[in-house]
């Protein structure tokens, strides 16, 4: 779709100083006369494009209209992405990894390596898999019903609207409203035996 096209070639000039009409059509197997139509778009939307010529010319888009990097030392820089990519592997998220994406391109590329990592991925599949769906119902405010086994061992059927996933005492928590109650609940991930996602 234009559109999609159109916000990638926006992060894409953001990332580079410049880049040519034909790397452009190359990378959205379009022609090089719709690209710079693409670029005749972004202009009447006041996106701040130039074009330079020569051998190493192109598109660019002006310093003033990209993030300034001096707001965020090197450091945060690494240390956000240090949490970031500890989300992403349980979320398997696509924003995320976009966001990741674009952190990694303000680093100098003797930092992109990570020294260290945070991973929250626990070796028990279900736990990972309830973790995702979950994330996934608060992404798209959706209902889901959890059969849960509480501390006397009982178990029970929930309908819940999922809010928080939360992560303490090296367990993961969900933070809830329950239907069934009418107030919101607290539970613990790993006694949640199922989940469904409703319609609601």
């Amino acid at each position: 779709m234009k559109i999609e096209r159109l916000i990638n070639i926006i992060m894409l000039l953001l990332e580079n100083d410049t880049i040519s009409a034909n790397s452009l059509a190359q990378r959205f197997s379009v022609s090089k006369r719709t690209i710079l139509r693409d670029m005749d778009s972004l202009i009447l939307a006041h996106i701040p494009i130039y074009t330079t010529r020569g051998p190493k010319g192109g598109f660019g888009i002006m310093d003033s209209y990209k993030f300034n990097k001096r707001l965020l030392t090197e450091f945060d820089i690494q240390n956000i992405l240090i949490a970031l990519s500890g989300l992403s592997e349980f979320t398997a998220d696509k924003e995320t990894a976009l966001t990741i994406d674009k952190l990694k391109s303000l680093l100098p590329n003797k930092m992109n390596n990570l020294k260290t990592l945070i991973d929250f991925e626990e070796i028990h599949e279900a736990l990972s898999a309830a973790k995702k769906l979950i994330f996934f119902a608060i992404q798209h405010s959706k209902t889901i019903e959890i059969s849960y086994i509480d501390q006397n061992g009982q178990q029970t059927e929930r309908k819940v609207e999922p809010y928080q996933l939360y992560y303490k005492n090296t367990s993961w928590y969900l933070y809830s409203y329950s239907l069934d109650k009418e107030d919101f609940r607290t539970f613990k991930l790993s006694r949640i035996t199922s989940i469904s996602l409703l319609e609601k």
